[in-house]
């Protein structure tokens, strides 16, 4: 075995390994950062003191990010642009694989649709 067989080996190995180390740190750093905010919200709690209401500000960033609508949106989008485009540059066939994340799409806007926290499409009983 070459040198060059072993460095064409190692190169994809190498970037998957780096990949998943840094998402793990990534969620670790994230995961210290909001115990972090936890503690000191508990100790001020524990005090007595005001909290501010700009403190909870991230957490409508989070509620926003899990929008069944907005995730509906994206994937429908996603999945009809992967069966163009497979469909254009392959067959039919391979075409095919652009209706997961259609139906992903589909499946969260028929939740938006039908969640009871959506207000204003509440189904009536």
């Amino acid at each position: 075995m070459q040198i060059s067989d072993i460095i064409g080996v190692s190169i994809p190995v190498i970037a998957i390994v780096m990949g998943i180390l840094c998402a793990i740190f990534a969620m670790y750093f994230n995961y210290q950062r909001h115990r972090q905010e936890q503690e000191t919200i508990r100790q001020a709690v524990e005090k007595g003191v005001e909290l501010p209401r700009d403190l909870f500000a991230g957490q409508t960033d989070r509620c926003r990010r899990s929008n069944p609508l907005r995730r509906g949106i994206f994937w429908t989008a996603l999945g009809i642009s992967l069966f163009i485009a497979l469909y254009v540059n392959e067959d039919a066939e391979t075409a095919v694989w652009g209706l997961i994340p259609f139906a992903i799409g589909i499946g969260h806007l028929i939740y938006h649709r039908m969640s009871p926290s959506n207000g204003e499409n509440r189904p009536t009983p």
